[in-house]
């Protein structure tokens, strides 16, 4: 179906990629891809030797307040020039023109995959050991408890005299989530110390298996800061859970299996404990070995690691990762009532935020018994 758009994309496309100045309508070709936060198409142009012949255009969609664009465009350009993301060919305020990488999203079983799941210990050992200069190293939930804006619009949002009486009722429920007592808790269990550089925003479409070497590439740093080690870990794992590939409202459903169990979480953290610890050679020589040799790791972790330490070190990553657990569903129900009404994309918001409320209040009894 023709979108609206795509006479403008069409004309940014021609203007911004030389290459495709003189292709007509019927030469240029949208996929729109499965995605809850922007409209991401993959464009192709229906002619031999045009380079480059694949692009991804990305619409950014409503987002205003949520989402900081000046900071989000120097992240995109520091992990471009890095390696770590797609180039870019052009952007503008709600267009971007990027690189198309061949690939393929991860599927929510293959979280339990153990040699994916290494892999992905291993690119986000990589992540977490950028420094980003470019922005300011403050943990993302401090920044929110501190700076009120992104709460506040929130609390403006649940305000809004737009919902029905169905909608309401969920709104009178989630609203909650802002209240001073919530914050205050919030602010009581935040790890305040191992801040590292953070994707945030680790859902399954922002999670790429490339043709290549079926390697994992994380894309789209949009909501990208520094935040607490443990977040990415605990957001990731549950978005594993969460399967967006669902036809009818509310377009989404819950498969708690695929969050990974201890033996398998342990796995994952003592990757991710040697790949922090590894050099970028050493990874390049040995990570593939290791990810197929258990016993290679547990060399690594003896050499990096006293036992008492390394227990500690795991047990105290376990727990950040719960709160991360935790606390993602609390971030994204925030977020989701804000981009309900505000989008045209086909998902339901509102439902996303009333289980990702009740799931939060669930990981708070479970996690502090409150």
């Amino acid at each position: 179906m023709e979108s609206n758009d795509f006479p403008r994309f069409r004309d940014y496309l021609r203007n911004n990629l030389p290459g495709w100045k003189g292709l007509a309508d019927s030469e240029i070709e949208f996929i729109l891809f499965n995605s809850i936060t922007n409209k991401v198409y993959k464009v192709t142009a229906k002619k031999e030797g045009i380079s480059p012949q694949v692009v991804i255009l990305r619409n950014f969609c409503g987002k205003e307040g949520i989402v900081d664009k000046e900071k989000e465009i120097k992240v995109f350009k520091e992990m471009s020039k890095t390696g770590f993301g797609p180039k870019c060919y052009s952007q503008e305020d709600d267009i971007r023109l990027e690189e198309f990488i061949p690939s393929r999203t991860i599927l929510p079983h293959e979280y339990k995959e153990k040699i994916i799941r290494r892999k992905l210990a291993r690119t986000l050992a990589a992540i977490h050991s950028l420094e980003v200069p470019e922005v300011e190293r403050v943990s993302l939930f401090e920044g929110i408890l501190k700076d009120t804006r992104f709460l506040r619009m929130y609390d403006e949002k649940c305000e809004e005299d737009i919902y029905s009486p169905e909608e309401k009722e969920i709104i009178n429920k989630v609203k909650q989530a802002t209240s001073q007592e919530e914050k205050d808790f919030i602010d009581s269990i935040l790890p305040k110390d191992d801040i590292v550089f953070s994707h945030n925003d680790l859902l399954q479409g922002n999670i790429l298996i490339s043709e290549a070497k079926e390697e994992t590439v994380f894309i789209d740093y949009e909501y990208a800061s520094y935040n607490f080690r443990g977040y990415d870990i605990g957001n990731m794992f549950k978005e594993a859970t969460f399967d967006y590939r669902v036809p009818q409202r509310p377009y989404f459903q819950i498969i708690d299996a695929n969050f990974p169990n201890d033996e398998e979480l342990r796995d994952f953290l003592k990757y991710y404990l040697v790949f922090v610890k590894m050099s970028t050679s050493e990874q390049n020589e040995r990570g593939d070995e290791m990810i197929e040799n258990e016993e290679l790791v547990h060399e690594y972790l003896d050499k990096f690691y006293q036992p008492e330490k390394l227990k500690e070190r795991i047990e105290t990553l376990i727990k950040e990762t719960m709160i991360g657990y935790m606390l993602s569903f609390h971030y994204w129900l925030v977020w989701a009532v804000k981009m309900h009404k505000t989008v045209d994309i086909e998902f339901d918001y509102l439902e996303f935020a009333r289980v990702h409320y009740e799931r939060y209040l669930d990981l708070k009894k479970k996690i502090f018994d409150k």
